[in-house]
């Protein structure tokens, strides 16, 4: 018997065939703080298609005021060909809120949401997006309320 071949405890099959590359990683961790009200500084938003729940997101990246790390806060735009803000979304409540006063008709740039101060609760991400339970150094941190807008 080929001595490579043992090694791998597979018949028929080569070392070096089941050694490939290492994977890499391209994300670094998100930060994580104790539980509460924090006050934020929204430095940017991105929109985009989320592959895995196929819908639209928005997600308000945030500096926390006394803080280097940034917090994430994430606003569901629905599963339609084209990201939707209607009344009773979380997007369209926390952009009348960043900018005091409720949209006609037409297009909710979320630019509006960028440069505001806002009050969010943060708490841990502690479940999977299929509900299995995040080991301890999996959990991580992100904004699950917009409370009000507090400054410019």
């Amino acid at each position: 018997m080929n001595s490579r071949v043992a090694e791998a405890g597979l018949p028929g099959q080569a070392t070096e065939q089941l050694d490939g590359p290492d994977p890499v990683c391209s994300d670094n961790p998100y930060p994580r703080y104790k539980p509460g009200i924090y006050e934020v500084l929204c430095v940017s938003a991105k929109t985009y298609l989320d592959p895995r729940f196929r819908r639209w997101v928005c997600c308000l990246v945030c500096q926390i005021l006394g803080e280097k790390d940034r917090i994430l806060g994430f606003l569901n735009m629905g599963s339609e060909s084209a990201p939707a803000a209607n009344r009773g979304s979380e997007y369209w409540r926390v952009w009348v809120m960043a900018t005091g006063s409720q949209p006609r008709r037409g297009r909710l740039p979320k630019k509006e949401f960028v440069g505001k101060v806002f009050s969010v609760l943060i708490d841990d991400t502690t479940t999977r997006y299929d509900k299995r339970e995040h080991s301890e150094a999996a959990k991580y941190s992100t904004i699950k309320e917009f409370v009000a807008r507090i400054g410019p």
